[in-house]
């Protein structure tokens, strides 16, 4: 606990004597004082331990006293080597006043700080007179098994995903994003979980085509050091997984219009590009985009190599825009479309252009985006 500081406010639990007494000039210390309006404070009159587990000596009070108006009309601090003190506090007229008095334990470097306050009235006539314990407080401190309490651990955004699957080399970076409300994990791929301390379990129905069918799979691991790692397990067998920060070249993705009845409007900063090229030599470019709601997928397969320049389409485009449904799967929507694609940038790191579809739906965008280069 070296150096931590543990602050505790406790205005209902006030150890403050207050007497209202009528003509009583035993009351008065400093017989200087021979009328007016004052608070006595007297501190160190009396010696308790509040019962704890672990007991702090009091080494220092700071004493705030504050008017009607809530102005600071006084201030100072006591130490135990001054023994006990009387004070008299000059108020400035009737009405309700306020001490806050803060105590204070400093052993080698461990500062605990508990506050407490009242509010009193000071009226004609009358003497008001307050008593101070020192460190007669006691309190209850909950940490999870150390002295600092445990950070959330919040999942949201892209991993990169690696599987090995028992027998084969691992399988990746494949990219990978997780939305994190509460306890609850909603993530691309068809994959939705829980989280609870640091352990999670993600699972999904994935359907293939080779082999053919709806093949369930299930990961259960832990987060540790900002990775998360631990065992696949379902009807594909068994292996391992990790998911790390992801290095994925993302950028600029915007796209605006409507699939029959459904506007899109997408603006990111989480699109990707994807190119290569065949044994002919023709270029393809893909752009992407995907979260925990919507995959968005966009192809143009061109005659020759990618170039700056203005393409017609369609030269084997096709879009696909899919929406998660519930958490059982997808809407999509393909089409073949008319229309242009421009390239006004790339090389082998980066790509930036436009494209506009005319037909059978209209869309239009923009994009500034890193490159993932593969052969096809």
């Amino acid at each position: 606990m070296s150096g931590i500081k543990k602050v505790l406010t406790m205005s209902a639990f006030i150890l403050l004597i207050m007497a209202v007494l009528i003509g009583c000039p035993m009351l008065l210390k400093d017989s200087t004082v021979e009328s007016g309006q004052y608070i006595e404070l007297n501190i160190g009159g009396a010696a308790a331990k509040a019962i704890t587990v672990t007991e702090y000596d009091v080494t220092k009070l700071e004493i705030e006293i504050y008017d009607p108006q809530g102005a600071l009309i006084e201030d100072f601090s006591w130490y135990p080597d001054e023994g006990q003190q009387s004070y008299m506090i000059p108020v400035t007229g009737e009405g309700e006043y306020e001490i806050v008095v803060t105590h204070i334990s400093d052993e080698n470097g461990t500062i605990i700080e508990a506050e407490e306050s009242a509010v009193f009235n000071i009226e004609a006539m009358v003497i008001t007179t307050i008593n101070i314990i020192p460190g007669l407080i006691g309190y209850i401190d909950i940490t999870p098994g150390n002295d600092d309490p445990q950070e959330p651990i919040d999942l949201t955004g892209y991993w990169d995903f690696y599987w090995t699957p028992e027998g084969v080399p691992e399988i990746g970076p494949i990219l990978f994003y997780i939305h994190q409300t509460g306890s609850i994990l909603e993530c691309t791929q068809g994959f939705s979980g829980t989280i609870s301390g640091s352990d999670i379990t993600l699972e999904a129905w994935i359907e293939m085509d080779e082999p053919s069918g709806l093949f369930h799979v299930m990961m259960t691991g832990s987060v540790s050091g900002g990775e998360i790692a631990g065992l696949v397990s379902g009807d594909l067998g068994e292996g391992m997984f990790r998911f790390v920060d992801t290095t994925m070249p993302f950028g600029r993705l915007d796209l605006e219009g409507n699939i029959e009845a459904l506007p899109i409007s997408l603006h990111t900063d989480y699109g990707l590009g994807i190119a290569g090229t065949n044994e002919m030599g023709d270029g393809s470019f893909e752009l992407f985009f995907e979260d925990h709601e919507l995959e968005v997928y966009l192809w143009f397969n061109l005659s020759g190599p990618l170039n700056v320049g203005e393409y017609l389409l369609p030269m084997d485009a096709w879009f696909s825009i899919r929406w998660l449904q519930d958490g059982m799967g997808y809407d999509d929507y393909y089409l073949d479309t008319a229309g242009t694609l421009t390239i006004t940038y790339i090389d082998n790191l980066r790509i930036a252009g436009s494209f506009v579809s005319y037909t059978p739906f209209e869309l239009t965008g923009s994009f500034d985006v890193g490159l993932i280069e593969q052969q096809f």
